[in-house]
């Protein structure tokens, strides 16, 4: 496990949504929600609290990559923003789903809260276009586009923060995400 950049005021609130989510896993909450991919819903549980109490609890761990646009702007308090790049609105739904790779294991939550806390530094243009991409729509998601195209189909070039003349090679930061992620995403890619 490598060391992890959440502070530790951030691991106790990840503490806190871990044995609320764990809770609405084992209670058969979650299961019994439309809030659930795999939908054996009951009407009177949108199970939507438990996706609401990890994305509260998300930090911003900043990435080393910036937009080329955001590297453009003069006035990046005015016109800037962070992404969050693998979207943990969607991401609390997918641990929810998938409790399996986290439930016995703290740590394993904590790995999967770092990861959607990471964020890449984008204008506010930009990042509107992002936001557009995964919708909620009576709680049922839709993706407009695969999370690891997101950046591409919106025309947005990422390079490494202070490289040499920002004229790297671009970066991708979705290659190395991993394949239970993207399986589970794909479920929700409407074409």
């Amino acid at each position: 496990m490598m060391m992890s950049k959440l502070t530790l005021k951030r691991k106790v609130k990840f503490k806190d949504a871990y044995d609320i989510m764990k809770f609405g896993v084992e209670s058969g909450n979650w299961k019994n929600s439309f809030a659930t991919y795999y939908k054996i819903p009951s009407p009177t549980k949108d199970g939507m609290i438990y996706e609401r109490v990890f994305y509260e609890q998300v930090a911003k761990i900043k990435l080393p990559w910036v937009s080329v646009k955001y590297m453009k702007t003069d006035n990046k308090k005015k016109y800037t923003t962070d992404d969050h790049t693998y979207k943990p609105q969607f991401g609390a739904k997918f641990l929810m789903d998938n409790p399996y790779i986290w439930i016995d294991n703290f740590d394993n939550f904590l790995w999967w809260g770092e990861f959607f806390s990471s964020v890449i530094p984008v204008t506010k243009k930009q990042n509107d276009e992002l936001s557009k991409q995964i919708t909620n729509i009576n709680n049922d998601y839709a993706v407009n586009i695969p999370l690891y195209e997101s950046y591409k189909a919106a025309g947005i070039e990422l390079f490494e923060d202070g490289g040499e003349g920002y004229d790297a090679t671009p970066y991708d930061p979705f290659k190395n995400i991993p394949e239970v992620f993207t399986e589970y995403q794909n479920l929700f890619v409407v074409a």
